[in-house]
């Protein structure tokens, strides 16, 4: 059997020179094929590391090539023989495959199962005929809820802002035009007084948020004693619960936790001075921070009139009030628990609310163990 196979080389010696090519000619298509293989797998494992959805169809429209990420975004199941224009049930993917497949690149959006993804087809055109066509899916669904976020943070802030320069402009005008009768300038420099105040309050709180959201304030962290932080604030406070008829307590440990002190401090501030305004005379608000397995806690209780349960859900949105006119009547801007939201946020402290309308609301500030450290020091209840 070898010497019939050898034959033709000695029958006919003038092949030797091309068998000898096409000998070398399989050896490169066999190199070649290799060095595609590996391309191959090193494009594929490229796309399937991907975050961004990745899909490849060629002219026919059938899709030869995709990554989980495309296929999670868009809800389908990879098998059998796939179509691009059929790989999602979504009216705009549809148009975007028909678009591309017609020789047009197009992009658009996605709304799939609560998710918002920007899809970009680009068809492949070689000698002026369609070859394939590419589709890259990114996902932009937080993109999106911060834009929402930010074009009804600023809807609200022209509002907000709008309303106490309104009262200041009508105060003043009918001033300007001795339209106040007299003995009346007094309330009416109050009023103008009282609304400038709460101007400058927004303001004041609008820029704190806009720190927290561009992480402004970590170069301001450090060490801070949290029982500390709320003597202080129970020391601020003070004054306004004797008035308020509101008996203001504090109690617990010495803590120490790594943190920004002006933000630990607005946090408590900002749940106790809550806990004081939406109480009744002869409640009381109680302060405590202890150390426990699950890290340090600050709790600030109430007796106050509560929140319903169809508004626990959105308390901590921005500008978000239970009862508009009492809370504009007691000088707060709509901002207060946002920034507790925020500040714990930074922090890395978990933020819990209970509260029953007619009982009181109870909220605890728990900061994860590895920010917090014992210290010996003094313990004690402070009574306001």
């Amino acid at each position: 059997a070898a010497a019939a196979a050898d034959a033709p080389e000695r029958v006919f010696p003038e092949l030797d020179a091309l068998s000898a090519r096409v000998r070398r000619q399989n050896q490169l298509i066999g190199e070649s094929m290799e060095e595609l293989r590996a391309r191959q797998d090193e494009f594929q494992s490229l796309i399937a590391g991907m975050s961004e959805g990745f899909v490849l169809a060629d002219a026919d429209g059938r899709v030869t090539s995709w990554n989980n990420a495309a296929m999670v975004m868009l809800g389908a199941e990879a098998g059998g023989v796939l179509g691009l224009e059929t790989l999602c049930g979504d009216e705009t993917w549809r148009k975007l495959a028909r678009s591309a497949l017609a020789g047009r690149q197009d992009s658009g959006l996605l709304e799939i199962a609560g998710r918002c993804c920007r899809v970009t087809m680009v068809p492949n055109v070689r000698a002026g005929r369609l070859a394939g066509v590419g589709a890259l899916l990114i996902d932009v669904t937080e993109h999106e809820r911060r834009e929402a976020m930010r074009r009804e943070f600023s809807s609200n802030v022209s509002h907000e802002l709008k309303t106490p320069l309104t009262t200041i402009r009508g105060n003043a005008e009918l001033m300007l035009n001795g339209l106040v009768a007299p003995g009346d300038e007094e309330r009416f420099l109050r009023t103008v007084y009282e609304e400038a105040g709460r101007l400058l309050a927004l303001i004041d709180d609008i820029l704190r948020l806009s720190r927290l959201d561009e992480g402004g304030m970590e170069k301001e962290r450090g060490s801070v004693e949290l029982y500390a932080v709320c003597e202080e604030v129970a020391d601020r406070l003070r004054p306004a619960a004797e008035k308020a008829g509101v008996t203001l307590t504090l109690s617990g440990e010495p803590a120490v936790v790594d943190g920004v002190r002006v933000l630990l401090f607005e946090m408590i501030y900002n749940l106790a001075d809550n806990a004081v305004k939406y109480n009744r005379p002869g409640g009381s608000v109680s302060v405590s921070l202890h150390k426990s397995p699950e890290g340090v806690l600050v709790t600030v209780a109430d007796t106050g009139i509560g929140i319903p349960p169809e508004h626990l859900d959105r308390i901590f949105e921005r500008f978000y009030r239970v009862d508009k006119s009492r809370s504009r009547a007691l000088g707060g801007t709509g901002l207060g628990l946002s920034i507790v939201k925020h500040a714990a946020a930074l922090h890395g402290a978990e933020v819990s609310l209970d509260s029953r309308p007619g009982v009181g609301t109870s909220v605890r500030v728990c900061f994860p163990p590895e920010s917090g450290a014992a210290t010996d020091g003094r313990a004690g209840e402070v009574q306001a």
